[in-house]
């Protein structure tokens, strides 16, 4: 969703914060509360400037985290690290 370039809103639970910061690259409501989920998108969509700023970050932080070469890295670093484990 983020590589969209769309605003994102999720529930504040699990993983979502490592992608999604709070007014910054997204907007991240408390689990399972649909009124505030509801008020972040309504939010959203009135504040078309908000929206645009926080789509753009939320994929400028995508690529850059969660790139194919980052991705990769990430994968062999534990491929290494389980090889050296002995496991």
């Amino acid at each position: 969703a983020a590589l969209s370039g769309r605003p994102i809103v999720a529930y504040d639970e699990e993983w979502h914060s490592e992608l999604i910061q709070n007014n910054q690259t997204g907007i991240l409501v408390p689990n399972r509360n649909t009124k505030a989920a509801a008020s972040a998108i309504k939010r959203l969509i009135e504040d078309v400037s908000l929206s645009q700023t926080l789509g753009k970050s939320a994929r400028n932080l995508a690529v850059k985290n969660h790139s194919f070469t980052n991705s990769s890295k990430v994968k062999v670093d534990i491929y290494k690290e389980i090889i050296n484990s002995g496991l």
